[in-house]
């Protein structure tokens, strides 16, 4: 399980063309089912996984060389050495100490903020509201959970949200709703809990931290996001008949009017979160005809679905990219084949062969490099 160079490209290489597959099936997708839900997930920490271990994992790969461009970048990052700190560096050294750096000041700034949000949360009041603990056990009884749901209140804040991994706080405006809207909003939080979302979210900022240079990871956290709200709105809708789901659109909205003062994306999941609220009001209104999407749709999402799993599990399993300039011509110059006619071989006391070409001494061997040469001892006696 070795990390090297043509391994993290291999990585990178792979999970870039998934990340883009992901993200345009995301997008085609009207509804994101509790099927779907599955599948995307575990084609999400696949990729992330390939991300974070960057290695030959099963040792099956089969080398594909590249001959154009790859083998240049490789050997500018390799073999280019730059003076710094008062030594050479290669610059592949010099980038990956960059990227260290990066990632330890990325990692600081994120628990910073995990903390900045905890504290400011402590201060919060809990909520006093009979009506609201009533609606948070009922929902927890319609799912058959029991989770403690610490649920606080805070005039500063005007869009709920969820914040904690283990011990889960549902932050709510001193905004007025009516008990239906309460309904929705917590029946939302919760199931983001529910469904482990912080976690996985979690996931990915901690690859954001690593590949803070890599556009991929940003794009595949903006769509996790998406991907997320998109699912929860189908499973809040799921059994609501016509005239609920609009009641739960209109409340969408009617949170979105607002914007909270407590910013920190990285941990909180806000009930009207940063997604285009117009295209998932669209998408849920078109949910109900989902089934009579015609076989171009369905032929598509099956094509893409197969490309994911081919570029996320097969491909880089069984193939490594490997740079291939042909072999340099200082290197031709100093190669030469063995053979009875041109070489001979000279045991001598230590037990090693010294190699002679053309009469002349090259190196010595501990092992006989071929088997037509013959052999001497240092008297000159034929020895094979």
């Amino acid at each position: 399980m070795d990390i090297s160079f043509t391994t993290v490209v291999n990585s990178l290489f792979f999970s870039a063309v998934a990340i883009a597959l992901l993200c345009c099936m995301i997008d085609r997708t009207k509804v994101v089912s509790g099927r779907k839900f599955g599948f995307f997930s575990f084609i999400l920490i696949m990729i992330m996984l390939r991300l974070f271990v960057p290695c030959e994992i099963l040792g099956i790969q089969n080398n594909v060389y590249i001959t154009r461009i790859y083998p240049d970048v490789y050997l500018f990052l390799t073999k280019t050495n730059l003076t710094f700190m008062g030594r050479e560096w290669s610059v592949a050294s010099i980038l990956i100490m960059f990227s260290l750096i990066g990632s330890i000041v990325c990692a600081v700034k994120l628990f910073l903020s995990y903390f900045a949000v905890f504290l400011t949360l402590k201060r919060y009041r809990v909520a006093d509201s009979e009506m609201i603990r009533e609606t948070v056990s009922a929902i927890n009884q319609k799912w058959g959970k029991n989770v403690a749901f610490r649920i606080a209140q805070n005039r500063e804040i005007t869009v709920p949200f969820l914040f904690g991994m283990w011990r889960p706080i549902i932050v709510l405006p001193e905004i007025s709703f009516s008990e239906e809207e309460w309904y929705y909003i917590l029946s939302h939080e919760m199931a983001h809990y529910y469904h482990r979302d912080l976690w996985l979210r979690f996931i990915c900022e901690m690859l954001q931290v690593v590949y803070w240079w890599n556009p991929f990871v940003y794009l595949l956290r903006r769509r996790l996001v998406v991907f997320q709200e998109r699912h929860i709105d189908a499973v809040i809708t799921e059994k609501l008949d016509k005239d609920h789901v609009l009641d739960y659109l209109l409340c969408l909205v009617k949170v979105a009017k607002s914007q909270s003062v407590l910013r920190s994306g990285s941990w909180i999941v806000e009930f009207n979160c940063k997604t285009d609220l117009q295209d998932r009001i669209k998408r849920l209104l078109e949910s109900q005809n989902e089934k009579s999407t015609g076989k171009r749709y369905w032929i598509a999402n099956i094509l893409m679905a197969a490309m994911l799993i081919i570029f996320t599990l097969i491909l880089p399993t069984l193939v490594t990219l490997e740079p291939d300039g042909g072999i340099p011509d200082e290197i031709l110059e100093e190669t030469f084949a063995l053979t009875s006619e041109n070489a001979y071989l000279i045991l001598n006391e230590e037990g090693e062969y010294e190699v002679y070409i053309d009469g002349e001494y090259r190196f010595t061997s501990m092992q006989i490099l071929e088997d037509t040469l013959h052999i001497y001892n240092e008297e000159g006696g034929l020895i094979q």
